[in-house]
């Protein structure tokens, strides 16, 4: 449900731009050895780091999966979405809220909600962690229904 939706992020680290997260390739490991970019990236700043989804219609959430972006061979970047929070919204109100409390950076979060929200969502944001150096996602899927 979030493949090619309207994305934005607080800052970008060229070229990691926001849209890269619905672009549709879930590989973890970006920009190694010739391979184009796929995953996020915001500037390296001392405030928290955010990115949007605007979705195009109302959608029943189910769940959403985060594929983190992991880098084996420097073994940078996977820690930076740890502790990260999640809002979803309808308009302008949080109809639900994650915090991450893993301690271990995951290759891949699954965001579900206790049950099958009945009210719709057509936005979501993470946000950083306030000690993170910046904000990286390879991957953002919305699985739900049509509200």
């Amino acid at each position: 449900m979030a493949l090619k939706q309207v994305t934005k992020q607080s800052s970008t680290l060229d070229p990691w731009v926001s849209e890269n997260a619905v672009d549709g390739q879930l590989s973890p490991e970006d920009n190694i050895e010739g391979q184009s970019t796929t995953c996020t990236h915001t500037k390296f700043e001392s405030n928290s780091h955010t990115w949007t989804l605007t979705l195009s219609s109302d959608v029943s959430l189910l769940r959403i999966d985060i594929y983190n972006r992991v880098n084996k061979k420097t073994l940078c970047c996977k820690d930076r979405l740890r502790g990260f929070t999640l809002n979803a919204y309808k308009d302008n109100d949080v109809v639900f809220s994650y915090t991450d409390k893993t301690p271990e950076a995951q290759e891949v979060y699954h965001v579900t909600p206790q049950k099958k929200l009945s009210i719709a969502v057509n936005g979501i944001l993470i946000t950083s962690r306030e000690d993170a150096e910046a904000l990286t996602l390879c991957e953002v899927h919305v699985l739900g229904g049509q509200a």
